[in-house]
């Protein structure tokens, strides 16, 4: 069987969720990993019995990698994703695909040219709960989509933004709670939906958090083809992490995904849920956050499989398409400010 050699480029918090789903794969091996932090990359490397490198360039240049894993700051994507792009590497970054509209065009861009494939990581659209939502919607009992709303109510106090130099900033995150804690909900509800976005009405506040430079809640609508309109509200000031909820008014029922869960209230008062699934579970070590790695196995398990066998992938055009959603949420919302 054909194994991907794998690199890691940053092990910071994410790094488990990649790390451990490499290792559980019978179609990758887990090389090397790379980190400025020496004692960071040193530690990390030893874990998992594998090369050491500092810097990303020398990592992507060394020939001992087919695939490399961008688990670096936002600012970074970009760079990171072109430089192993044209150099002929699969490449699977972390959300989100680049932190501006030109910057995404660029790697998907570099990704058409290039002899290596690329996948953005949005592990909840393998959720048991997504797929049987997904697979509802396509079937046609549920009829059309009428219409949707996100909620998003998270806490992340400063102590959070002081654990890193680079969020809550601008240029390095390149925004707040809509491109770091919502962005997964606005991924699976345009997923879900699967019609153009037409327009973008929204607004960005910092009410609670005066040491960042980035919005900690956000509100508005998104217009998609169709006559579809999505209600959002999402926001880094309550109190604790609550779950997040994804609903979509269908003509024949109603979805409803809740964390990982899914039900389906038909017109007709019959209900369907899924919460679980099959699927080998990972354990990814302790510290990790409970809606962290639930499924990004499943997805790098998919985009392995798919990029060894030459199968068919749209985890980079449905990036892609995430990645322009949320820049024109916050090109619409900044022009109000």
């Amino acid at each position: 069987m054909k194994k991907l050699r794998t690199g890691i480029i940053g092990c910071g918090n994410i790094f488990p969720m990649h790390a451990y789903s490499i290792q559980a794969l019978e179609n990758g091996v887990l090389t090397a990993v790379c980190d400025i932090n020496h004692a960071r990359a040193e530690k990390a490397a030893e874990k998992f019995g594998c090369k050491v490198f500092y810097d990303y360039k020398q990592l992507i240049d060394s020939g001992e990698i087919d695939i490399v894993h961008i688990c670096t700051p936002h600012y970074l994507h970009k760079e990171m994703s072109v430089y192993a792009l044209e150099k002929g590497l699969h490449v699977i970054c972390e959300k989100p695909m680049a932190i501006d509209r030109k910057d995404g065009e660029e790697i998907f861009k570099a990704a058409q040219r290039s002899k290596g494939r690329m996948s953005v990581i949005f592990q909840n659209r393998y959720n048991p709960g997504s797929v049987f939502a997904k697979q509802a919607i396509k079937s046609g009992k549920l009829g059309r989509v009428l219409g949707g709303k996100i909620i998003v109510t998270w806490c992340r106090t400063q102590d959070y933004y002081n654990q890193d130099a680079w969020r809550g900033t601008l240029d390095q995150e390149g925004g707040g709670v809509i491109i770091n804690q919502s962005i997964h909900s606005f991924d699976l509800a345009r997923w879900l939906i699967d019609k153009p976005l037409l327009s973008v009405d929204a607004s960005i506040a910092n009410r609670m958090h005066p040491a960042i430079a980035v919005e900690d809640e956000a509100c508005g609508i998104l217009h998609f083809e169709d006559g579809i309109d999505v209600q959002f509200f999402t926001t880094n000031n309550f109190t604790m992490d609550d779950s997040v909820s994804v609903v979509l008014h269908m003509e024949k029922g109603v979805i409803r995904i809740t964390g990982d869960e899914a039900v389906i209230e038909y017109a007709t008062g019959e209900k369907e849920y899924k919460n679980v699934d099959n699927e080998p579970q990972i354990d990814f070590g302790t510290g990790v956050k409970g809606y962290w790695g639930v499924s990004h196995y499943k997805q790098i398990y998919h985009v392995y499989k798919a990029f060894i066998a030459g199968e068919p992938d749209d985890t980079l055009e449905e990036g892609f398409r995430t990645n322009n959603m949320i820049c024109a949420i916050y090109e619409n919302a900044r022009a109000k400010l």
